[in-house]
């Protein structure tokens, strides 16, 4: 029987679940063993979308005021999120009762985090690796993580604390503002403490295998 479903983004796209020799790599296999259902997909101008040489065609940015970019289309961390969202909707439709848990490493480690601040009670547990990541780092309009407004609602841990009290387990903390991921630790202060994990090391395909190994 289905054990549950992972959902694995990477920013690298789909292609970072499998080995050089096309095959999935270890902690997929684990995984699949075990019996979840593995999915992934490339999401905005990642995988498939790059160029021919993993180049990404950004849109561009207004050079005289970024609003004239921004104020008619969405930044591409928006259109990432948007995709995962979409993805999830999608992955939901199991057996009734099935479990979804959402993971994010790479670059999508942030990504991931802020779609489970819109994702509702649609993911059971998510695993993402932060990369030290904070919006503090983001300096020109042109980077694809910039967000118009995301420091004015608190930054990363602001946006993320959407999230609580769900279960979320959060890597690669090490070199994050602190004070970004206030708002996200206050949320579940005031929730479900418990259900916050955070850890200073990366993400590694072996620790996300054996997180979801060790959930009922």
């Amino acid at each position: 029987p289905l054990r549950g479903t992972v959902l694995w983004i990477d920013g690298g796209g789909k292609s970072a679940l499998f080995g050089e020799d096309g095959q999935p790599v270890e902690a997929v296999r684990k995984l699949s063993q075990a019996g979840y259902g593995v999915v992934s997909g490339d999401v905005f101008l990642t995988g498939e979308f790059a160029g021919p040489n993993g180049e990404l065609p950004l849109p561009k940015v207004n050079d005289t005021y970024c609003g004239y970019t921004f104020g008619y289309n969405p930044p591409v961390l928006s259109n990432r999120v948007r995709d995962i969202l979409t993805l999830i909707g999608a992955a939901r439709q199991g057996p009734k009762g099935h479990k979804l848990h959402l993971v994010g490493t790479g670059a999508a480690g942030p990504w991931v985090l802020l779609a489970r601040g819109l994702a509702g009670d649609a993911v059971d547990q998510t695993i993402v690796d932060l990369n030290g990541f904070s919006f503090f780092k983001v300096e020109s309009t042109s980077d694809p993580n910039f967000l118009p407004g995301a420091l004015k609602y608190g930054g990363i841990g602001g946006l993320a604390a959407l999230a609580a009290p769900a279960k979320l387990t959060i890597a690669g903390a090490k070199g994050a503002d602190s004070a970004e991921l206030k708002p996200l630790l206050s949320a579940y202060n005031a929730s479900r403490r418990d259900r916050l994990t955070f850890e200073e090391a990366p993400l590694t395909p072996d620790k996300i295998a054996e997180i979801l190994l060790a959930s009922p």
